[in-house]
């Protein structure tokens, strides 16, 4: 039979036990919930990048055209003053 000393001792031993669960139970929520945090904020974060992206595709498709066609404006301008410059070197010689 345990004597008295023993049953407190187990009793002292389990109360111990009980808190230091306790202890990391709490911990382990405290993270859980900064995890929690964390993932809404980079959620926001998601969301806030992929409407920049569409928006910044968007732009982009209204002004590559424009960007086209002044890239071969200025090719046709270039192409034109070496053609004058090659005729005007012609008629020189």
């Amino acid at each position: 039979m345990k004597t008295f000393v023993q049953v407190a001792e187990n009793r002292v031993s389990a109360q111990q036990a009980r808190e230091r669960k306790k202890v990391y139970v709490n911990d382990l929520e405290s993270k859980a919930n900064d995890l929690q945090y964390k993932n809404l904020k980079l959620e926001e974060e998601i969301s806030t990048l992929l409407n920049e992206n569409t928006m910044l595709r968007k732009i982009l498709m209204n002004v590559r055209p424009k960007l086209i066609m002044r890239s071969l404006t200025t090719s046709m301008i270039w192409a034109r003053l070496t053609l004058i410059t090659i005729h005007a070197y012609i008629y020189t010689l």
